[in-house]
């Protein structure tokens, strides 16, 4: 019941299909790149970093009224898979922008912090400092980033300042739950803050497909 109610209108309705639509378009993406002879472990891991957060992010939003234990739940499910695929975008970007030793390095610190990150929302006992404020979690979320950021910049600044613009804009955004807090009862349906990230996410998502494209072809 909880799945079927993606095709009801209520008002986490859109805030699944926002993030859903990432899954079908990074597939095409990626499909498309294969039939051009671009391809490569990088490009696999990058859509599958999708395919682990996507069903977490949708089932944090359809379960959400189920109770509070099972939408707890579901919140640190959509927290751990971010955390999750932080390490495996590092280890994705950096491998053909720096050598070996050095993506081994960045993605092992990747690691450590998500680690970290993990364990406290896993044993969170006060939930809504923790889990549920939001600038924490955006911190937090930033700092992850920014670790598998730094290859992009490294081999483009194009690519880079076009993918940290999106991620800040949606981070902003959800952050300040902008616009409901400042207009209530108008979003609850449509323009919610967290749906307007959903889509600046999946933009960085289909430019960090195109500047591993891009880091592919220069790096031959």
């Amino acid at each position: 019941e909880g799945v079927m109610s993606l095709f009801k209108m209520h008002n986490e309705t859109m805030n699944s299909w926002t993030i859903l639509i990432a899954i079908p378009i990074n597939t095409c993406i990626l499909l498309y790149f294969i039939k051009y002879n671009i391809s490569g472990l990088p490009f696999f891991l990058c859509w599958l970093s999708t395919i682990i957060h996507v069903p977490c992010s949708i089932g944090n939003h359809l379960f959400l009224s189920i109770s509070p234990e099972v939408s707890q739940k579901w919140r640190k499910f959509d927290l751990i898979a971010i955390f999750i695929v932080c390490p495996i975008l590092t280890f994705s970007f950096s491998y053909y922008v720096f050598s070996l030793y050095t993506n081994i390095f960045l993605t092992l610190i990747s690691i450590l912090l998500s680690t970290e990150n993990i364990k406290l929302i896993y044993f969170a006992k006060n939930m809504h400092h923790e889990i549920e404020n939001r600038n924490i979690i955006t911190k937090r979320i930033g700092l992850s980033v920014c670790i598998y950021l730094l290859p992009i910049l490294f081999k483009s600044f194009y690519f880079f300042i076009r993918i940290l613009f999106s991620l800040s804009i949606g981070a902003v955004l959800f952050s300040q739950s902008f616009p409901e807090k400042y207009f209530p009862y108008r979003y609850c349906i449509y323009g919610q803050g967290q749906q307007f990230m959903h889509i600046t996410l999946v933009i960085a998502n289909i430019l960090e497909m195109y500047f591993l494209k891009h880091a592919y072809l220069t790096s031959m």
